[in-house]
């Protein structure tokens, strides 16, 4: 990736309905895009829940932006998959599971969030990349049987 200009890459797109949490349509294709914002999880997290935006550089108060849009939309979807599939109902319990027992068990001054040696945490930015992963394999899966 480049630090400056465009960089080409493949894009897997969605479209949900907001409302519903249905997925529309999607698809991949190839296509330009600015640089990307690295993000920790904890900075993701800290973005999505700031309410003062006087003190985010221009980069910051978009990326704050293109979060907050991608998060109600992809946890949409994903509210909607989890209540009409049993496996992604069963996952869930058992990621809230380990989220609790990880509470009780790791010390909470734990820098790594990683899930090394238990670490396991579900900030908002931990919750917003499960689900767009999740998204994304399911699109794929779809997009490979249309392809057979």
């Amino acid at each position: 990736v480049q630090n400056y200009g465009v960089n080409r890459c493949v894009t897997l797109w969605a479209y949900i309905d907001e409302r519903s949490g249905k997925l529309i349509d999607a698809g991949l294709e190839r296509t330009l895009i600015s640089s990307p914002v690295a993000l920790s999880f904890s900075t993701a997290s800290t973005l999505l829940q700031s309410s003062n935006e006087a003190e985010l550089s221009p980069i910051l108060k978009r990326t704050k932006a293109l979060l907050g849009v991608a998060e109600r939309n992809i946890l949409c979807w994903s509210k909607t998959r989890i209540s009409k599939n049993e496996s992604a109902r069963l996952r869930e319990e058992r990621l809230a599971v380990k989220e609790m027992i990880a509470r009780q068990t790791i010390s909470v001054d734990s820098s790594r969030d990683d899930g090394y040696k238990g670490s396991f945490q579900r900030t908002r930015g931990h919750l917003l990349v499960d689900a767009a992963l999740d998204l994304h394999g399911y699109v794929l899966s779809g997009l490979l049987w249309k392809a057979k």
